[in-house]
């Protein structure tokens, strides 16, 4: 019978990870070559774990003879872990992601009355989200990612993207805004020249009444990129069966 401990990793406040073994927590003291060395989270604590740089286990020293175990602490950690996450890899807004890992958590009721409301874990999550956003283009050279390409649905928001002469033209629109500018018998438009980025020459939005349907972002504003937009635009209905025939 194998007498290797069960171990989890996971992450600290400070995105550093730690070593969850048998409900106690890990911090990792000391890196070498071949072997890493953990300590227990308690200062007081002597107990620690030895494992080799691909994290298997190789041996264990010392006890916990001076504190117990902190399964909330560790429900807690577990949780924030996955919460950061998803706040790194999905669009979905802060407050929703943490209501819905919260659910999904199940945490004991030691851990609720202990873990931060919504509000204010906003703050923190806030600060990972921007720095794993991408920082605003100087040029009009510069890759989409792919999770700003698609709506939270993983559907096609990004509809057009054409570079010519070192000018770029897009388009943004949900499946569902399309259906709603295509059914519309009148449309309209709604344009700024001033918050954009200077690559760029304008801003504009398709609207049925008052609900946005299409994004677009041109490079000028004469009338052959106008024209172009208008183009494209009247080809998307056949992707999804539908007419396109203002009136």
């Amino acid at each position: 019978m194998s007498n290797t401990p069960t171990k989890t990793f996971s992450q600290c406040n400070k995105c550093k990870r730690v070593l969850v073994c048998d409900g106690y927590v890990y911090h990792l003291n000391k890196l070498c070559s071949k072997v890493k060395y953990w300590r227990c989270g308690n200062r007081l604590c002597a107990a620690v774990i030895h494992t080799d740089i691909n994290d298997q286990f190789k041996v264990r020293k010392g006890d916990h003879s001076n504190h117990l175990s902190s399964p909330a602490y560790i429900e807690i950690l577990s949780f924030k872990s996955n919460i950061k996450q998803c706040v790194v890899t999905e669009a979905t807004p802060i407050g929703r992601i943490y209501d819905e890992e919260l659910v999904k958590a199940q945490l004991s009721q030691t851990a609720l009355s202990v873990v931060a409301s919504t509000q204010d874990a906003k703050s923190s999550l806030n600060r990972i989200h921007r720095l794993e956003t991408p920082r605003l283009p100087i040029t009009c050279r510069f890759d989409i990612p792919t999770l700003y390409n698609l709506t939270i649905n993983v559907e096609r928001f990004l509809l057009y993207d054409k570079m010519r002469r070192n000018k770029r033209n897009l388009i943004f629109a949900t499946g569902d805004q399309l259906r709603v500018l295509f059914k519309a018998k009148q449309i309209l438009m709604d344009g700024t020249f001033s918050l954009y980025p200077h690559f760029l020459n304008n801003f504009t939005r398709f609207m049925q009444l008052s609900f946005p349907s299409a994004f677009v972002l041109l490079a000028g504003r004469s009338g052959s990129i106008y024209k172009e937009m208008l183009q494209q635009l009247e080809e998307e209905p056949e992707c999804v069966q539908m007419n396109f025939v203002p009136n």
